[in-house]
């Protein structure tokens, strides 16, 4: 039996480890993650291709945190922070 869909269809689920993870020398579970994409697209004759695109993606972030010494000196340091986000894409392609 064949179905004969007139669009393209995918779903992509992927396990990363997080960078920030690597940089610092430590892993954590809750940086480490799956991020979700769905795809739907309509590829023409004419070699233009339209889509869109909706993603579940982690994505790591600086946050400035400021710590005070002992001694009363003050520093301010960037430390990474794993977000979570939905992000829609809509898409023109040429394909060649």
């Amino acid at each position: 039996l064949t179905v004969n869909i007139p669009i393209n269809i995918s779903i992509m689920i992927t396990y990363t480890p997080s960078s920030i993870g690597k940089q610092v020398g430590k892993w954590t579970a809750s940086e480490n993650g799956m991020d979700m994409y769905f795809r739907i697209s309509k590829e023409y004759n004419s070699r233009i291709s339209i889509g869109y695109n909706f993603s579940r993606e982690r994505y790591e972030t600086f946050e400035s945190r400021t710590f005070q010494k002992s001694g009363g000196e003050t520093f301010v340091k960037n430390m990474p922070n794993t977000e979570t986000g939905f992000f829609h894409t809509v898409y023109i392609g040429l394909l060649f």
